[in-house]
């Protein structure tokens, strides 16, 4: 049974989905994008962290906030929600994050966060 058919709508919503790049996850993420919501897919490449997270340090944005999302002070590639954070606050604080390590190192962070749906 999908959303769709139950005449679930989810117009307006936000959702963030872990583990989306395969399996349930991924299908989740495709019900509630056809349910009308708005949603973060996240998925890691662990090869990569290390250094996107020394280059977010070295830009200065440990700790950062923007609403109730917040850089993780104990390792710079996580975003944590501070108890209020909504998605546009996370996405917000993600492309600033990509704007300032372009702006300092020249190096484009590619996200393993793709929307799909929504507005």
């Amino acid at each position: 049974m999908s959303l769709e058919s139950m005449k679930v709508d989810l117009s307006g919503q936000n959702a963030i989905v872990t583990g989306a790049s395969q399996g349930l996850g991924r299908s989740m993420a495709l019900a509630l994008a056809g349910a009308g919501a708005r949603v973060a897919l996240v998925a890691r490449n662990a090869e990569k962290l290390a250094e996107t997270a020394r280059l977010i340090e070295e830009a200065g944005l440990k700790g950062f906030t923007i609403g109730g999302a917040k850089i993780s002070e104990k390792h710079a590639n996580f975003i944590v929600n501070t108890g209020r954070a909504t998605a546009t606050d996370i996405l917000n604080l993600a492309q600033l994050v990509q704007q300032e390590v372009f702006k300092r190192f020249g190096i484009k962070l590619e996200p393993e966060v793709h929307i799909l749906g929504g507005k």
